[in-house]
Formats: structure tokens, C-alpha cells, sequence
């Protein structure tokens, strides 16, 4: 049974359903793939390598002396700067689960409601398939706040389904 969390409070019901998410798809036959957290990951390191070098050059060397390095490591920090926020707006966009099927991959993309128990889920296939759903809080949680892993699990399974109808369409 998982821990009781406030299911009046957006955060927490986000984060307790995309904490669930890699057990749901498991048991769906699904494995996870971790390529938008890895291009994250370097992203981030890139950009703080970039700083740390800078920072150790302006201790160590004279300011003449290095003065076209750092222009060149504060042209680098902008680019993996600007390559990550780019990446955080328009390669993740709010995405919180990556897996893979055989050939078949599917990404979860989940943004709460403002002021609203929903939470709007979009489920894309590989193939260009994009399926929008509204899910409620009180429908895979129980009234003390705890997670319904079945309901869950029964929620996705449907929408699944209904992504395979709507590519056969």
C-alpha cells in the first residue's frame, strides 16, 4: 500500500501518479527508456563543467592571460544554457514516462488542471499516435489518500487501448 498523500494537493498527486508510472507500464509489458533524463543529465553536467572550468581559470591565471578562454567559455555556457532550456520546453514538455514495447514506444506526457482534481495525460506512440485524457484524482485514490495501484493500472490499460483503436481509425 502506498504512503497517504493530500489528494487536494496538485504536487503531491502528480508526483505520488508519476512515481507509479514505471510499475504501471511494467506491468503492461513496457520497458523504460531513460533518453530525455540522459540528454537532461549531460546537458546540465555540460553546462556546469563549462562553469567550473571558467571559475578555475579566473583563480588560477591573471585576467589578461585568459581573457579569450573565458570568452570562449561564456559563449559555450550560453549555448548549453540555451540548448537545455530549449530542451526543457520543447523536447521533455512535461513528459514523465519514456518506454518501449518491442518496437513499439510510448511516452507519457502529465500536466495538472489548474485548480482542477484532473490531470490532462497525453499518451504518444512512435508512430505519431497522440491520445489526450482528463484523469481525477478521487478515481485511483482512496478517500484517505492513498493509491488505488489497480485503478490505475485498469486507467491506463484503457487509454492504451483506446490510442490503438483511434491509430487503427
Amino acid at each position: 500500500m502506498s504512503n497517504a498523500i493530500n489528494v487536494y494537493s496538485a504536487p503531491e498527486v502528480h508526483t505520488a501518479i508519476e512515481e507509479s508510472l514505471p510499475a504501471v507500464f511494467s506491468r503492461l509489458g513496457y520497458k523504460q527508456d531513460f533518453r530525455l533524463l540522459d540528454t537532461r543529465l549531460l546537458l546540465g553536467y555540460l553546462t556546469a563543467i563549462t562553469a567550473a572550468v571558467s571559475f578555475v581559470l579566473d583563480r588560477k591565471f591573471k585576467w589578461d592571460d585568459v581573457l579569450i578562454y573565458q570568452k570562449a567559455l561564456v559563449g559555450l555556457y550560453v549555448v548549453f544554457s540555451s540548448a537545455f532550456w530549449l530542451f526543457s520546453r520543447y523536447g521533455e514538455r512535461h513528459a514523465v514516462y519514456q518506454g518501449q514495447q518491442g518496437q513499439e514506444r510510448i511516452t507519457v506526457r502529465m500536466q495538472p488542471e489548474p485548480g482542477s482534481e484532473h490531470s490532462l495525460v497525453t499518451l504518444e506512440d512512435g508512430a505519431g499516435g497522440r491520445l489526450e485524457a482528463r484523469l481525477a484524482a478521487p478515481g485511483v485514490f482512496s478517500a484517505d489518500g492513498h493509491l488505488q495501484f489497480g485503478k490505475l493500472h485498469r486507467w491506463f490499460e484503457e487509454q492504451l487501448g483506446l490510442l490503438v483503436q483511434k491509430k487503427r481509425q
